[in-house]
């Protein structure tokens, strides 16, 4: 499967260096990414409870990005998530239920290599931020000692690549593959804005005009 994947990926990145026309995004160029994406969570205290469920929304992310110079950007983004947590705790076989929300919103900043043609464009880089994490009191009975909160702030890194196919001079689909947090995939539009997007043919210079003779 790890070679499939790379195998997929090789193609994607000779494919897009094959183009003809490279950069995507030039200086003073401007893309906004809004979309929707899958995290890798895990309940670090999961161990000490006899079962446990959990349900979540996907992560729901927002990203700009400049293009310093042509093929670079930086650029920020926000991410937010929910979990719903229902767990059975071990207690002398009494075993009491709770149920907790956790709440994560991230904030980060991001540098990026754009390559690939205007048509298909990829582009790879790092993200660096925080991540937010609070919830909600579980509904506490008789005979709980488990984890009363998840109030805490944690930095951030991820490793990503994207792929973005145009559907007009100013819209575009993409698809990121990260390593790290805040997701480790998400999915979405993109706005296109700046002086990457073409504006049609000059028109022609109007003729000369005859002198007039006096």
């Amino acid at each position: 499967m790890k070679n499939l994947a790379l195998k997929i990926i090789t193609g994607i990145v000779a494919l897009l260096f094959a183009s003809p026309v490279f950069s995507q995004i030039d200086k003073g160029a401007s893309v906004i990414n809004v979309g929707v994406g899958y995290s890798l969570f895990s309940n670090p205290s999961s161990a000490s409870f006899a079962s446990s469920t959990e349900s979540s929304i996907p992560v729901i992310s927002a990203t700009y990005d400049y293009g310093i110079v042509d093929h670079f950007s930086y650029g920020i983004g926000v991410s937010y998530q929910q979990f719903t947590q229902t767990q059975t705790y071990y207690n002398n076989g009494t075993n009491p239920t709770y149920t907790q929300n956790i709440y994560v919103t991230n904030a980060g900043i991001r540098a990026l290599y754009h390559f690939g043609s205007p048509v298909l464009e990829g582009y790879t880089g790092i993200r660096l931020g925080y991540s937010f994490w609070s919830s909600s009191q579980p509904s506490v009975q008789t005979g709980y000692y488990g984890p009363s909160n998840y109030n805490k702030n944690v930095p951030t890194f991820m490793a990503l690549i994207g792929l973005r196919a145009s559907l007009s001079d100013a819209i575009a689909v993409h698809l990121e593959l990260g390593l790290g947090s805040p997701y480790a995939v998400e999915t979405g539009i993109s706005f296109k804005f700046g002086s990457d997007i073409p504006t049609g043919p000059k028109p022609p210079p109007a003729p000369a005009q005859p002198a007039q003779q006096f």
